[in-house]
């Protein structure tokens, strides 16, 4: 899940920013609503949501949308659009995003993987991606989803 929940935080960031471009905003708001989709009837995660909009910097904030996520995660598996999405948003970071914003995005990723966040029953939000391996796929254009790659010895 690290890597919707990085791609919402970055992007809600970068959105906010007068100096993000037209094509990370375009990025983040086609993610963000397909998010809101899958987050349909869900009151708590779309709350989640919304504050991580109007706060992208909040911790509170981003554990509140890391535990939405997982929940619904838990629920239904985010669908190949969402995905999608994800990927466009890596992309137009890393292609449109200023030094900034490329920075921020790596350390959101390296927060989420050192940071311990359990949930009941122990499952994680990390998914096992280090944060240089995440932005090597990044920048390849290839988000793996499901089962990470091998963390780099």
């Amino acid at each position: 899940m690290e890597p919707i929940i990085a791609a919402l935080i970055a992007g809600a960031t970068a959105a906010l920013g007068d100096t993000a471009k037209e094509a990370v905003k375009d990025a983040y708001h086609g993610l963000k609503s397909v998010v809101s989709k899958w987050f349909s009837g869900k009151p708590e995660a779309e709350a989640a949501l919304a504050r991580v909009e109007q706060h992208p910097e909040d911790r509170d904030a981003q554990l509140a949308l890391a535990t939405a996520i997982k929940h619904r995660a838990d629920e239904e598996a985010p669908g190949a659009e969402l995905h999608q999405r994800v990927e466009q948003m890596h992309r137009a970071i890393e292609e449109h995003g200023t030094a900034e914003q490329k920075q921020r995005y790596a350390t959101i990723i390296r927060t989420l993987e050192t940071e311990d966040i359990h949930f009941a029953g122990g499952s994680q939000v990390s998914d096992g991606l280090d944060a240089e391996t995440f932005v090597d796929h990044a920048k390849a254009k290839s988000v793996t989803f499901g089962n990470p790659p091998a963390k780099k010895a």
